[in-house]
């Protein structure tokens, strides 16, 4: 089963890995409410390489819901996530709801991403 102090939150996700028997170890660390990167930031006090550190979005893209895994060094491409769903998808949904989307980043995509970068 998991480990993890008493008194710390539990979250949704060690609530079901626990039920699931999954076994787990959390990595604590202070964090600083000042680092740039939730992610960097934990790669760096955890003393781990920040390629095999990975953050998980979820996008929605036209009324679909796509999740992406990418590096925590990196950011996600949305045109190529559009692109892939485009290709990928099993349904006309999925195939169609990226069109948009891709049509939004042709015109707009310098200001989204400056907007995304300063939020």
């Amino acid at each position: 089963m998991g480990i993890y102090r008493i008194g710390m939150a539990q979250t949704p996700a060690i609530a079901t890995a626990e039920r699931a028997g999954i076994r787990f170890a959390l990595h604590e660390y202070e964090h600083d409410p000042a680092a740039d990167s939730y992610g960097l930031e934990a790669a760096e006090k955890l003393g781990v390489d920040p390629a095999r550190v990975f953050k998980t979005l979820v996008v929605s893209v036209g009324g679909a819901l796509a999740v992406a895994c990418v590096p925590v060094s990196a950011q996600l491409d949305l045109k190529a996530l559009g692109n892939t769903m485009q290709v990928a998808s099993k349904c006309g949904l999925g195939q169609t709801s990226s069109v948009a989307m891709l049509s939004i980043l042709e015109s707009f995509g310098d200001e989204i991403l400056g907007r995304a970068q300063t939020a």
